[in-house]
């Protein structure tokens, strides 16, 4: 009835389950503050690290990095604001 692209078996690395100990240990080293983005490039570069983990680690740091640009947009915008009203309000203050 099927093909044999159909009848054939998928590879161990696809139908493998990560533990939740696995998954627990992962997402808290990649939790911690700086320490996190490091060990999530050396998953993402090992060879030998299971295709969830590495795909998660792929996924986070485009997150974090997509999240960390725009944070600094918005300080620069902010920073950018409070110096024009802080300008404002030292003329003002100052009787210039």
């Amino acid at each position: 009835m099927g093909t044999d692209s159909e009848n054939k078996e998928t590879p161990k690395e696809l139908n493998s389950t990560l533990s939740t100990r696995k998954w627990l240990v992962t997402m808290s080293m990649c939790s911690v503050p700086i320490i996190g983005w490091f060990v999530m490039i050396a998953q993402v570069l090992k060879r030998n690290t299971d295709s969830n983990i590495k795909a998660y680690c792929k996924s986070e740091l485009i997150y974090r990095t997509i999240y960390l640009v725009v944070a600094i947009v918005i300080v620069c915008i902010l920073v950018q604001i409070g110096a024009s009203m802080l300008d404002v309000f030292l003329k003002q203050t100052m009787g210039a």
